[in-house]
């Protein structure tokens, strides 16, 4: 049966003429059908690719599993396994006033704490889970070095539940606001070989600050810069190397204060002011009432004493240290100064810009720039950290797939 629709005659006088149209227009009912059920199958084709992306990342992820890993049969510090192990310990063992302090039952030297609250809060929650399930796991003193082969299976299904909760669902939602031909990075970002083989090749949990970061993104994308700023709070308090994205976040946010009316600039930044505060003071409440419980986190996670870099990095510093002895010629307070300035230098023009024109693109280019300034020149740097530039990359780059390839293997 046709559906006949038409629009009666259409008069229009001018100069004493007139006139006239008749039109019609014929449509089946089973057409529309068709477009609906063809645009519900196109959102299944989307949602099932998506899926078996995941899928293959959670394989490649869990292929790490026949190789060794940092630290393994060697004692007597072992490695990562051993530290993030023996960060359940100390968690589930001792109160929460011990966690970041040296004591006769809390061996700083021994893999201490090194992150902030929202990592030791994370490690008292798998550790909780550990004692469940085996509490020779986690048994103060007596599980050091501990490598049972159940252990071990258990600390890899913490990293991919981390890994799955956080990170995917972060790159998915990201994902799902690009254009339909560039669901392809979602595949690359999820296959990155850095984030894979440091995480669960060496039991790390980058994935979740990242993975916290990338919501921020996502939600600032979506104009919801209340619910970004609190994500962000809480990245940068699981890992203080989100600090390396802090002067953009910060800019963007202040610049659409700024650039908003009087009246809606004012009450957006004390909202976000008021947000942020108080994410913060929720997350790190059990510190913050105790000065000397207070100082003893903030030298726990900004180790100024532990050197200009972590072994051997790709930054400048590593670089002219071939030629330029700087532990030997310069002070450890002179070097932080000279590493403070030639990082704010490198990240001033992207930050003046994203002030007075706080647009998402300028918001990802600035991003980009101060974490690789950041990598690239702040004090105490780790070999990991490149992580935070080239995740991000994929989210920010309009490039091709060969340049994302090239990308890759730079970083």
């Amino acid at each position: 049966m046709k559906l006949l629709t038409y629009k009666l005659f259409d008069f229009q006088c001018c100069n004493s003429r007139i006139k006239m149209s008749k039109k019609f227009k014929i449509t089946r009912p089973h057409a529309q059908v068709k477009r609906r059920k063809a645009n519900e199958t196109g959102k299944v084709s989307t949602t099932l690719k998506f899926f078996l992306v995941a899928l293959t990342a959670i394989c490649f992820r869990w292929s790490t599993a026949f190789g060794t890993y940092s630290g393994f049969n060697n004692p007597p510090m072992y490695g990562d396994f051993e530290a993030q192990r023996h960060w359940m310990e100390i968690t589930v063992n001792l109160p929460l006033n011990e966690w970041y302090i040296h004591t006769n039952r809390n061996d700083l030297m021994y893999w201490g704490l090194d992150y902030p609250p929202l990592t030791a809060y994370h490690s008292f929650l798998f550790g909780k889970l550990a004692q469940y399930f085996n509490v020779s796991w986690v048994e103060l003193y007596k599980s050091r070095g501990f490598e049972g082969t159940d252990l071990k299976l258990f600390m890899r299904f913490t990293v991919l539940i981390s890994d799955v909760l956080v990170f995917f669902t972060s790159c998915y939602a990201y994902s799902k606001s690009l254009p339909s031909h560039m669901h392809l990075l979602f595949l690359f970002i999820l296959l990155y070989p850095g984030n894979i083989l440091i995480d669960h090749g060496h039991f790390q949990f980058n994935c979740v600050s990242l993975g916290l970061y990338i919501w921020t993104c996502t939600l600032l994308h979506w104009n919801y810069d209340i619910a970004a700023a609190v994500f962000f709070v809480f990245s940068l308090s699981f890992k203080q190397m989100e600090l390396y994205h802090a002067p953009a976040i910060f800019c963007y946010l202040l610049g659409k204060c700024l650039y908003s009316p009087l009246k809606k600039g004012l009450i957006k930044f004390f909202s976000l002011a008021f947000v942020v505060c108080f994410t913060f003071g929720l997350t790190w409440y059990p510190f913050i009432t105790d000065i000397e419980q207070f100082g003893a986190v903030i030298s726990r996670i900004f180790p100024f004493n532990r050197g200009l870099y972590e072994d051997k990095v790709a930054n400048i510093w590593c670089s002219l240290s071939v030629f330029i002895k700087w532990k030997e010629i310069v002070s450890i307070q002179n070097m932080v100064c000279i590493c403070a300035a030639c990082t704010l230098i490198c990240i001033l023009p992207g930050c003046i810009t994203l002030l007075t024109n706080p647009t998402v693109e300028n918001f990802n280019r600035c991003s980009l720039m101060s974490s690789l300034s950041f990598f690239l020149f702040s004090y105490h740097v780790h070999e990991k950290s490149i992580l935070i530039p080239a995740v991000y990359k994929f989210h920010v780059l309009p490039v091709t797939i060969l340049q994302q390839i090239f990308i890759v293997r730079l970083c």
